[in-house]
């Protein structure tokens, strides 16, 4: 009997379609949900494989659980979630808006969340297995992803990473490399760790840097090109 090749809308065979990683604040901020959203159709349409959604910034735990919460409204419960870091070595003030009006967004199975670094570390460790590469969506503070790159550093190679889309600015330094932007606020929650992630992506210069703006408006309308860099 022919094995049959089960394939996305695109017409990609399924273990071609491209496996999401994302870590996010929500609901920091209306980009990250909608973010969320158009994630959630993706992975319906199998465009892409959405893994797992780290949230973080505190209260964290509060995060996951809106999180996991969207996704169940998506229709995508069994997408892994994780409890992330603090992610911030500075003082953070929770602002009234963040939360106002989310009373009916409820998650109801809150034992599925996960510890948000062995959750990534799992998923890039299955993927390695299976011998497809991830895709890293980074909608918020680095500390995560700079704890992974200090911890294990070999989970984010080039044959392990396929590119990694981001959220905030980068400046030129004068050897050519990119420098943390330390006036955008994801990158100033923790200073040390986006200088630490850059510098990784800087000396791992095996691993696509791929900068995408996903993002305010003031940023310029960059949805277009997230879409087509994640499929």
């Amino acid at each position: 009997m022919q094995k049959r090749c089960v394939r996305n809308n695109l017409g990609q065979p399924e273990l071609q379609i491209p496996r999401v990683v994302v870590i996010c604040d929500t609901p920091k901020s209306i980009e990250t949900i909608l973010s969320l959203i158009v994630l959630a159709e993706l992975h319906r349409l199998k465009i892409i494989k959405l893994q797992a959604v780290i949230a973080t910034l505190m209260p964290a735990d509060c995060r996951a659980e809106m999180t996991l919460g969207i996704l169940e409204l998506l229709n995508l419960p069994d997408v892994p979630v994780g409890i992330g870091s603090t992610a911030t070595t500075a003082r953070y003030d929770l602002q009234a808006f963040e939360f106002d009006g989310t009373d009916s967004i409820v998650a109801t199975k809150t034992e599925k969340l996960k510890n948000g670094s062995r959750l990534l570390y799992d998923v890039l460790c299955e993927n390695e297995l299976l011998l497809q590469k991830s895709r890293l969506v980074l909608l918020t503070s680095l500390t995560d992803i700079a704890y992974l790159s200090v911890e294990f550093p070999n989970l984010l190679t080039s044959d392990r990473i396929e590119f990694v889309s981001m959220q905030g600015k980068y400046k030129t330094g004068s050897d050519g490399g990119r420098d943390p932007d330390l006036e955008t606020r994801n990158n100033l929650y923790d200073k040390q760790a986006a200088e630490i992630w850059y510098q990784y992506m800087v000396s791992s210069a095996s691993v696509k840097f791929l900068r995408q703006c996903i993002s305010r408006i003031r940023y310029g309308n960059c949805h277009g090109l997230f879409l087509n860099s994640l499929s």
